[in-house]
């Protein structure tokens, strides 16, 4: 029988974790964010959070200030750093909090109450070399602790289109010819290439969802295609191995952002041939083996649950992982030593063997609901992090492994 899953989390302020990388790289502590609500979709945060898992001693760690939110905070995978976004300060009725008024800001565990901008925004039809104009979201390093990703949307053309964006050191220094521009430490470039119409199966009109593949510079993503009239999310795959900080955006006849020269991406499957379908409920992000070789994702067709199914980079093989009953109900994560996949299910915390194939139990929620955004293991793969929801408040949840 699993034990009961322990709650480390005691006070009633906001509490909201990411999908992903929010353990500190000791495994010894969480950071998380003080979004009120339940899943984290009004950004009234103010606060990032430290928690360590022994003790469940919250500390903060960066304040915003002037207004400003901030939230959806994602740990270095070496180092003492953090990424998180925030919204604008001294926000104004035609500048507010939204996906294209948002930016990655990075600050450091050791020294508290600071940071500084990541990308660089320039409010221009041709910003400077590695600034962008719209807003950066969900920021993960490489594993390498180099460079990051983002999805990203323009504040100048079709700003509900989403795009993928990777961010390489470099500092950008843009001019103050906008109140809302800023100068940043890392060059953007846009990786993905959308359209708002699609005229063919290989047009995508949306890419979110990623995750880098392994340690490799290839990012696979989910992307909304039109398939023979028919609206479907297929996986495809970038290689931003070519980017450097000399790099430079393209642009098309309606003034769209596109990816550099060479950067270009391929679909991996063909869902549309099958009964099978990518799950939107629990909302998941894409998670790979450490090697890269292969993509863990949750599917579903008309008569059972969302299930874990794995993706073969070199053959674009898909094999069903799981055969969980009530189906999976939380977001995944891949263990850094690639021997463990974590996900919930209703009201068990479970760990999946990548070498047999079989689930294990490691814990149960008894008191409140098991929230769906995350279950994300411990870069030491000794414990697991969820988050549940007791009354009006979100808790943090810890499931010993071993």
């Amino acid at each position: 029988m699993a034990t009961e899953l322990r709650i480390i989390t005691k006070n009633h302020d906001g509490r909201v974790l990411t999908n992903n990388n929010i353990w500190t790289p000791d495994s010894r502590s969480l950071m998380y964010d003080t979004r009120s609500d339940r899943l984290g979709d009004i950004f009234d945060g103010t606060r990032i959070m430290q928690v360590d898992v022994k003790t469940g001693e919250e500390k903060c760690v960066y304040f915003s200030k002037h207004g400003a939110g901030c939230g959806v905070v994602t740990t270095h995978p070496f180092d003492d750093r953090y990424v998180f976004i925030t919204g604008p300060e001294n926000p104004t009725s035609d500048w507010m909090y939204g996906p294209t008024h948002r930016q990655g800001m990075i600050g450091q565990r050791s020294v508290p109450y600071t940071s500084h901008p990541m990308d660089a925004r320039e409010l221009d039809e041709r910003p400077v070399a590695g600034a962008l104009r719209g807003g950066t979201h969900v920021h993960m390093w490489h594993p390498k602790g180099d460079w990051l990703r983002s999805t990203y949307n323009d504040a100048f053309v079709s700003p509900n289109v989403r795009d993928i964006a990777v961010h390489i050191p470099g500092t950008v220094n843009v001019p103050s010819t906008h109140a809302r521009n800023h100068s940043g430490t890392y060059h953007s470039f846009i990786v993905t290439d959308t359209v708002v119409t699609p005229t063919s199966q290989h047009h995508i009109t949306r890419a979110y969802e990623e995750t880098w593949l392994g340690s490799t510079r290839q990012i696979a993503f989910m992307a909304d295609t039109v398939i023979n009239g028919d609206a479907l999310t297929e996986i495809f795959l970038v290689d931003t191995a070519p980017l450097t900080l000399a790099s430079s955006h393209s642009f098309d006849q309606d003034h769209r952002i596109k990816p550099p020269v060479g950067i270009g991406q391929r679909r991996l499957t063909h869902l549309a041939e099958t009964d099978l379908r990518i799950v939107k409920k629990p909302r998941h992000w894409l998670v790979t083996s450490p090697d890269g070789s292969t993509i863990a994702l949750l599917l579903q067709n008309k008569s059972n649950p969302p299930q874990l199914f794995t993706l073969d980079v070199a053959t674009l093989k898909l094999t069903q992982r799981t055969y969980v009953a009530s189906g999976i109900t939380t977001a995944i994560s891949w263990s850094k030593d690639g021997g463990l996949i974590a996900f919930g299910s209703q009201t068990a915390v479970n760990v999946l063997d990548t070498l047999t194939w079989k689930v294990r139990e490691v814990a149960e929620v008894r008191a409140g609901a098991l929230l769906p955004l995350v279950c994300c293991i411990s870069p030491n793969s000794s414990h697991v992090a969820v988050q549940v929801r007791d009354g009006e408040t979100n808790h943090i949840g810890i499931a010993a492994v071993r």
